[in-house]
């Protein structure tokens, strides 16, 4: 029998991919470009967030707000880190957090798709 993750879950693991990659094309954008700015927002509001909520049982509207709190303490942490240690590479700590945030949620979704075994 297989499981499955709840339905805002399953729309949280995707939304995660979906913004992670657009972040990924933003880092590729050019510096003034005006898509840039709306996909690294995106990224910044739901994209850590998402990665880690969609792992956990909880109601839709929970969900929501802790990925979006989630997410912006992830990314405010990522970015205290890089200025701490003086490596100020937001595109590289961008990208890395983004290709994080993949993973986790192609994770979520594996695991939902995998077969129970009793």
């Amino acid at each position: 029998m297989a499981r499955s993750i709840s339905g805002h879950r399953s729309v949280q693991a995707w939304t995660g991919v979906a913004v992670s990659f657009g972040n990924a094309a933003a880092v590729l954008l050019p510096e003034a470009g005006p898509v840039r700015l709306p996909l690294c927002l995106a990224f910044a509001c739901l994209g850590p967030g998402c990665a880690m909520v969609c792992h956990v049982r909880s109601d839709a509207a929970t969900a929501w707000a802790l990925a979006i709190g989630l997410s912006l303490a992830v990314v405010a942490l990522t970015s205290a880190i890089l200025a701490w240690t003086a490596w100020w590479e937001p595109a590289a700590g961008s990208a890395a957090l983004a290709a994080l945030c993949v993973v986790s949620c192609l994770i979520a979704v594996a695991r939902a798709r995998a077969v129970v075994v009793r």
